[in-house]
């Protein structure tokens, strides 16, 4: 598999490994609960009852077996956890002259993305301008009073930085995020992980369940 794929597998097995232990955590599979019906305390001629209570269980597993099985899916996720990391510490990313480890271009194009650009983007959203509003004040007015009044009020917004350079920066840095996330996608379907692990890509609970049980 590549390291697409190994990628997915691990989400798969941390999902698998949550499912299960919420089976030993649930309280269904590890204890059965007796109802004792004294009938004959309430009564004469009433016979006492007893009835064991059913439960919903949505898989045939024990809570000793879920416990096995959780065992076994932690050292799975572990193993391939190693592996990815050691197929990453082989890749070698170019950013702009610079020879970056696949995590660090990984942080990289975050930046470039998450921090810069955007900053940035904002940044040329600056209009330039006069607009209008209206503001009010007090003044004094011939008998002495202090009456209210309104005024005009003109706004000019100027720019203290080369928009047209900064425009040019933020389409240079997302030309340049873009081509960082063509050579890690292309990084990572080159890169192979020979690991066979028994479990499948799309395998289900119910999947690994069966197989452990087998």
């Amino acid at each position: 598999m590549n390291l697409v794929e190994a990628c997915k597998l691990a989400r798969n097995i941390e999902t698998l490994k949550i499912q299960v232990a919420e089976i030993v955590a649930n309280m269904d599979y590890a204890t059965k609960v007796t109802e004792a019906h004294l009938k004959s305390k309430a009564g004469e001629g009433l016979e006492d009852e007893t009835v064991i209570r059913e439960v919903d269980k949505a898989y045939e597993i024990t809570t000793e077996e879920a416990i096995k099985l959780l065992d076994i899916l932690m050292e799975k996720k572990a193993l391939l956890s190693s592996a990815i990391e050691a197929a990453k510490h082989n890749i070698k990313i170019e950013v702009n002259g610079l020879e970056l480890a696949y995590d660090s271009a990984v942080e990289y194009n975050k930046s470039l993305r998450d921090v810069v650009i955007y900053r940035m983007s904002r940044l040329n959203r600056i209009k330039e301008g006069v607009t209008k509003t209206t503001a009010m004040s007090h003044r004094f007015n011939a008998e002495g009073n202090q009456i209210p009044y309104r005024y005009d009020v003109e706004l000019k917004t100027e720019s203290l930085v080369n928009l047209q350079d900064t425009k040019k920066k933020e389409k240079a840095y997302r030309k340049l995020a873009d081509e960082v996330s063509t050579k890690l996608d292309e990084a990572k379907l080159a890169t192979k992980i020979d690991l066979d692990l028994g479990i499948e890509l799309n395998d289900t609970l119910d999947d690994v369940i069966e197989a452990f049980l087998r």
